[in-house]
């Protein structure tokens, strides 16, 4: 379940909340009241009892996620994940110089692209979600030597005085 769900949906500080959701849904199935009030439970308690092939345990992981994304909504991923040529060039415009410590680009190519909040957190491939850095600042980012980004009153400051 985890596995398919990572695939299109940040699970980012969700752990606790998916070991609770499974206890709490096999409690619920093997709990006769419940499967009364809902079919989905009854469905997949039947179908633990039907053996392990391959299209029993596909049915049980659908009805599974199922459940959990009606219960407890997911942030969706951007399906494309890379920054592309025009959204780097409209990015450049904005700022020709690093987000961070303001070394001036030659051109957009020079620059690196940084996604804000992360992919893996849910962040777009968008124009507002795009920073413009250096590469020795970008390397910092996710380095190490961990950096502090500045903040969006920062940036629009520093803009103010170029």
């Amino acid at each position: 379940m985890i596995r398919e769900l990572s695939l299109s949906y940040s699970l980012v500080n969700k752990e606790k909340e998916i070991k609770k959701f499974i206890a709490n849904f096999h409690n619920k199935v093997y709990s006769e009241d419940s499967r009364r009030s809902n079919p989905v439970y009854q469905r997949f308690y039947d179908n633990v009892r039907g053996g392990w092939s391959e299209k029993i345990i596909s049915l049980r992981r659908t009805l599974l996620i199922r459940e959990f994304l009606d219960k407890c909504p997911l942030e969706e991923l951007d399906e494309k994940r890379q920054i592309t040529d025009e959204e780097k060039i409209a990015a450049f415009e904005r700022h020709s110089k690093c987000q961070c410590c303001y070394y001036i680009f030659k051109d957009y190519k020079e620059a690196t692209y940084h996604h804000k909040v992360k992919h893996s957190e849910g962040g777009k491939s968008a124009l507002s979600n795009i920073m413009v850095l250096c590469n020795t600042c970008h390397k910092r980012v996710h380095g190490k030597e961990k950096i502090e980004l500045p903040g969006k009153n920062e940036i629009e400051e520093s803009e103010i005085e170029i």
